[in-house]
């Protein structure tokens, strides 16, 4: 039933997607041969400010790149001054999901020896900011680790893996990042929520589930991967659990040809990863059009929202690098379609 605390914020967050860019606006972005035109065609959107404001003190990639996180920081900022108090709990759980990305980047670039910066970062709350900057400051895997043993959020699921920190081993870091959120999705999901929050959800957590199927499948039992998921899996992801080969699951995973074309001519989780979200992103689009006066609308727009700024990096990554055709299979392309 419709939730009258949530008309004001309902209200607003319709008009924010109407800001959202169009099919014609990325198709352009899209067709511009050089950073610099991308820069200035964003400049006529609502991205406007915030790269003005970038470019007192950045230029080239890095403006677009930091004008894009202040979108994403200021979207974030508006939505909870918006929402009722009573939703911010489900919000702080729907933010750990970039504070686990975040995490990830950091131990991974500190893993390979590589500098990271809070410029590198999403940042959506001050408890993940202050999480990231201990993480920054740590100078060796066994600071990192202990930091996040020590950590509300991700402390039982870190401590539970002494290979973690015995082996150095980043890939089961990520798994138990991966685990402590879905096992914060599932509470919410078995909780009080509004059923389209609860669908909405549903839908991450399946994602969530699906990428620790894939990521155990080449070397785990059916029984090490099933004790892996919080929460019930669906028919989808059992069905992956159940696969003889991660060859196999992946076939299930109906991805469109484009996609499946770029993970034979390269095989990587990472290419499976971005069509999942791309299908992922579609769905949502679908909840977010049933959603009305409740937290459903704010989740789906967060999302959306999420993913045209993960098209625009990916695009002007591509620009500067000079690859952004190997990136075009994986662009949601336009979240305001029906």
């Amino acid at each position: 039933m419709p939730d009258l605390e949530y008309g004001y914020a309902s209200t607003r967050v319709k008009a924010m997607e109407a800001r959202l860019l169009s099919r014609k606006q990325m198709a352009d972005l899209y067709g511009v041969s050089s950073l610099p035109e991308m820069t200035v065609m964003l400049q006529e959107t609502s991205y406007k400010d915030a790269l003005v404001r970038a470019s007192q003190k950045y230029e080239g990639i890095e403006l677009l790149l930091v004008g894009l996180q202040d979108v994403w920081l200021d979207t974030l900022r508006t939505v909870e001054r918006i929402i009722p108090p009573r939703a911010i709990p489900a919000l702080d759980v729907l933010l750990r999901e970039w504070e686990v990305q975040d995490v990830k980047t950091i131990c991974a670039k500190k893993a390979l020896g590589q500098p990271v910066g809070m410029d590198e970062l999403t940042v959506a709350t001050d408890s993940g900011r202050k999480l990231c900057e201990r993480l920054i400051e740590q100078k060796d895997w066994a600071g990192l680790v202990n930091v996040l043993k020590l950590s509300d959020y991700y402390g039982d699921a870190v401590r539970a893996d002494e290979r973690i920190v015995a082996q150095q081993d980043f890939r089961r870091l990520s798994q138990a990042l991966d685990r402590a959120y879905a096992q914060q999705i599932s509470d919410v999901i078995k909780g009080k929520a509004h059923p389209n929050t609860r669908a909405l959800l549903r839908l991450r957590q399946e994602f969530v589930q699906s990428m620790i199927v894939l990521r155990l499948k080449a070397y785990a039992s059916k029984d090490q991967i099933e004790a892996e998921l919080f929460g019930t899996p669906s028919p989808r992801v059992q069905a992956l659990v159940n696969a003889s080969s991660l060859d196999e699951a992946i076939a299930l995973l109906e991805l469109p040809d484009e996609v499946m074309a770029a993970y034979k001519a390269k095989p990587s989780l990472s290419t499976i990863e971005l069509g999942l979200e791309k299908k992922f992103i579609q769905a949502v689009l679908k909840k977010f059009r049933a959603s009305v006066l409740n937290f459903g609308v704010i989740i789906g727009y967060l999302y959306l929202k999420s993913a045209e700024i993960a098209n625009l990096k990916r695009l002007a990554l591509g620009k500067y690098f000079g690859v952004e055709e190997q990136f075009k299979p994986f662009l949601v392309g336009d979240v305001t379609a029906a």
